[in-house]
């Protein structure tokens, strides 16, 4: 299927994949900072994805304040350029219609600016109020997860 994976990765993976709850069930504290975690963020899936499912995705999604979200659930037969699944976004096949905005996006979040969503601006006064200090977040992205 891919890259080989550490043994505990795979496990933990495998634990979260079968828990309703998914990684929230092995972090007690994983819901509140789901809903906290505002900063914006873009979301592809796919409706040929069979990891994420729309149920699932739907799910993830329902953890995060929706004023930060940028979602876009593509049915690869609109794009095509044949099946997408979980881990197409990232072949080159898929450079456009994806990655261009992709990059536009995070240039916008790294330059402070709101980016656009769907072509549309942010409303004014609309913005994400940024509810996770900068501490908690390089926390959560320099060893949030526990690989056994």
């Amino acid at each position: 299927m891919g890259e080989d994976l550490p043994a505990g990765v795979a496990e933990e993976w495998s634990r979260w994949c079968t828990s309703p709850g998914y990684l929230v069930s092995e972090h007690p504290d994983a819901a509140q900072r789901f809903g906290r975690f505002d900063r914006p963020s873009l979301f592809y899936s796919f409706t040929d994805d069979t990891y994420a499912p729309a149920a699932a995705v739907q799910a993830l999604l329902d953890r995060l304040p929706a004023n930060s979200v940028d979602h876009r659930r593509v049915d690869p037969r609109e794009i095509g350029k044949g099946p997408i699944g979980h881990f197409g976004y990232f072949r080159a096949r898929f450079e456009e219609p994806f990655w261009g905005h992709a990059v536009a996006f995070l240039e916008d979040v790294f330059a402070g600016r709101t980016p656009s969503r769907k072509g549309r601006a942010v409303p004014v006064g609309k913005e994400p109020s940024w509810g996770m200090s900068e501490e908690e977040l390089l926390s959560d992205l320099s060893g949030g997860c526990s690989f056994r």
